[in-house]
């Protein structure tokens, strides 16, 4: 099984300049954990995930009693280039599913970038994504991959 038997392909993404408030109503939205953030060409330049919202709450945190008004604007002032992870770890769709799974233990992430050409994104795969396909049929994977 290869990486392209799992993966999402209709990814939700992110540009650089949104706002972090406008990424993470994004992420909850559309219920996913991290959005890859693209450019202006659809090339991938980083991931924003979870755990990097995580470290803003954690870099302003504690709060002063009382003081959240000056939270809340500092976050309104954070865009996703900010908070972004620049270095994404990418698998490309012919890339084994036990190598990309082992990848993701390895490095402790949730997800990984599927690339193209030039950095092009073409899906994300995830560990639902692989569990997912753990739980179909050789036949179910065979049908869907020849129609």
């Amino acid at each position: 099984m290869q990486v392209e038997d799992a993966m999402t392909v209709e990814v939700v993404t992110v540009g650089p300049d949104e706002p972090f408030t406008v990424a993470a109503q994004i992420m909850r939205d559309a219920g996913v954990s991290g959005l890859p953030v693209v450019d202006s060409s659809g090339y991938v330049i980083g991931i924003l995930t979870e755990a990097d919202c995580l470290h803003l709450a954690v870099e302003t945190d504690p709060p002063e009693i009382g003081n959240r008004r000056r939270l809340h604007n500092r976050t309104w002032a954070r865009t996703v280039a900010d908070l972004m992870t620049r270095d994404v770890l990418s698998v490309h769709r012919d890339t084994p599913l036990t190598e990309a799974v082992r990848l993701m233990q390895k490095a402790r992430v949730r997800r990984l970038v599927v690339l193209g050409p030039g950095r092009a994104l073409e899906g994300i795969i995830s560990r639902s994504d692989t569990v997912a396909a753990l739980a179909r049929s050789d036949e179910d994977i065979e049908a869907e991959r020849f129609g």
